[in-house]
This record gives C-alpha cells, sequence and structure tokens, in this order.
C-alpha cells in the first residue's frame, strides 16, 4: 500500500486504470463552488473524490492522475520542518485604541475570558488543517478594505459588529421551526421554560435560543505549533491579497480536541514534518483549483405529541 503523499508507480495511464478499478458507486451530485483544495496533502483515498466532485466510481483522467502525483510528490520533496520564529508579535499600539473597542463592546468577552488576547500574526506561515476553502468566500470577505492598515484589516479579522439575528421559518403543519445559514458558527446556544402569556398563565413556552456566533480570526498553538483555528476564508483572502501580519486572536496550547474539529486533514500531516500552510493554498505545486461542495448549516425544533399506554 503506497504511504501518504505518493501514488503507485508505473506511467500516468497505468495509474489511471488502478484509480478507475475501483468498485462502481452511484453518482453523488452536489452543489459546488470553485475552491482551493490541499490536494498533495489529502490521504490517497480522498484525493480522487476531491478530483471528481465528490462523484464515487468515476475514473481520473490521465490529467488528473498526473496533477496528483505531482502535488504529492512536491509535498514529499519539501524540507523537513516548519520555521515559525516570530510567527506571533505583540499587537502594536496603533491598535490600542480598536483592542479598547473590541473588548468594550461585548461581541468578544468570551474569548477574552478564556484567555484570548490581540496580536499579531504571520499569515502565509501559519499551520492549516483544514482541506479547502471557497474562493469567492476568501476573496469576497476582505474586499475593499486598506491593506496597508491595520486598524481596517482588524474590522474584518476582528469585527466589532456581532452577527446578524437569524430568521426561522415555521411549517405549522409539522410543529417544526427551521433556520439554515450558510455560516458554520449558527448554534445552539441555550434553552429556556417559562411562561411567555400573560393572559394565560397555564402555558409554559419551551424552546432553544439560536444565534450565529461571533466569528474571529483565531491563531492557536498545538505542541508549539501556530494554526489558523477559524477564520480560513479571511485569512486566506488577506494572502492572496498580499497580507503578511495581521491583527488575530490568539491562545497558547488548547487541546487537539478543541483546536481541530472533525473532517479535515489526518493528525499525522497538519502534525508532521512537512505540514501544510496558509500560503499552499494558493500555491499550484500542491493545491488546485477544483469545485468543492456547498455546505449549510441547518438547526430543526420539533415539538411532537405522543401518545403513551401506561
Amino acid at each position: 500500500m503506497s504511504t501518504l503523499g505518493e501514488v503507485p508507480s508505473g506511467s500516468a495511464a497505468q495509474q489511471a486504470a488502478l484509480i478507475s478499478a475501483q468498485p462502481p458507486a452511484a453518482d453523488e451530485p452536489q452543489m459546488s463552488r470553485a475552491g482551493r483544495v490541499l490536494l498533495g496533502f489529502l490521504p490517497e483515498e480522498q484525493a480522487p473524490l476531491a478530483m471528481t466532485g465528490r462523484r464515487h466510481g468515476q475514473p481520473l483522467t490521465v490529467e488528473q492522475v498526473q496533477a496528483l502525483s505531482a502535488t504529492r510528490r512536491a509535498v514529499r520533496e519539501r524540507p523537513e520542518g516548519l520555521d515559525q520564529t516570530d510567527v506571533i508579535r505583540p499587537a502594536p499600539p496603533e491598535l490600542d485604541d480598536y483592542i479598547l473597542r473590541l473588548r468594550s463592546s461585548g461581541v468578544a468577552d468570551a474569548h477574552f475570558n478564556e484567555g484570548w488576547q490581540v496580536a499579531l500574526a504571520d499569515l502565509p506561515r501559519l499551520g492549516a488543517f483544514q482541506p479547502h476553502v471557497l474562493v469567492d468566500s476568501a476573496t469576497d470577505r476582505v474586499a475593499g478594505i486598506d491593506v496597508d492598515d491595520l486598524v481596517d484589516i482588524a474590522t474584518v479579522t476582528l469585527p466589532l459588529v456581532p452577527a446578524q439575528p437569524v430568521a426561522p421559518t415555521l411549517d405549522e403543519s409539522k410543529k417544526t421551526f427551521v433556520v439554515s445559514s450558510a455560516n458554520p458558527n449558527l448554534r445552539v446556544t441555550g434553552m429556556f421554560a417559562a411562561q411567555v402569556d400573560p393572559n394565560r398563565p397555564e402555558a409554559v413556552g419551551m424552546g432553544f435560543s439560536v444565534q450565529v456566533l461571533p466569528s474571529f480570526v483565531q491563531v492557536a498553538s498545538l505542541n508549539g505549533r501556530y494554526f489558523v483555528r477559524d477564520g480560513y476564508h479571511r485569512t486566506i483572502g488577506l494572502v492572496q491579497r498580499g497580507v503578511r501580519y495581521a491583527p488575530v486572536f490568539v491562545h497558547d496550547e488548547i487541546p487537539h480536541g478543541q483546536l481541530v474539529p472533525p473532517g479535515m486533514l489526518p493528525f499525522e500531516v497538519y502534525t508532521g514534518t512537512r505540514p501544510a500552510v496558509v500560503a499552499d493554498y494558493w500555491d499550484e505545486s500542491v493545491s488546485r483549483s477544483l469545485p468543492v461542495p456547498v455546505t449549510h448549516k441547518v438547526i430543526m425544533i420539533q415539538a411532537t405529541e405522543i401518545d403513551v399506554i401506561g
């Protein structure tokens, strides 16, 4: 079995035949958008799916196999290690007023209370574990800002304004509220049971509070290596525009389970000797422009009436 970053030996045509020989399965068409995929870092079983838009059983073309082989070879031939000297720097005085406003706004109270601090991070050299990013989200999130103004950059990386309130829809026939958002920070944040109608004291309201949590660019370390924890699209967009150091929230040594969500690159990849970094999303030697599936976060809250015997 080939190891991570390698493909079977032989010609590109032979490799394509090997991949296409996998048992066929039904296509899984999904809505997709243009993305940048860290192709050279993907596990061997996931890379063909990324190249075919997650259509199981669809064979790779000779050109696709050649691209996959090239990106894996580029990763394999990199020097070992990741130099992150001075990757984190103290926030300069020009950000003092903005940080004060951020503290007084209340939107980042949870971060400050949990020990996060505002600092400058060298974006291109930060470790990355997210397999892909959406190109339009990366560019749109940083459009119109002055990339030479740290305060203007901070309005994107550390926004003072809370997220817009969610707008649920109601299916009365199914007694179901539905909230949908493209923002993955949509969360159930609380629950309640209380009297809600003073004219009907015998009636009790029960439910859940739902909101899009404030989203900041977060950088955290694991075993001495700093990674982007949240805010990948803004980070990638800033790097594309030539930004190096940007104000972010930084936290040292948080547990692995709090750093990396499910579905990311393998642990041995982002903690290994040749890890992916933020600059790699735009590096054609190890990544590629490919369609990636679009996901939405959906929360459904339903009231169900059941008659129980006994």
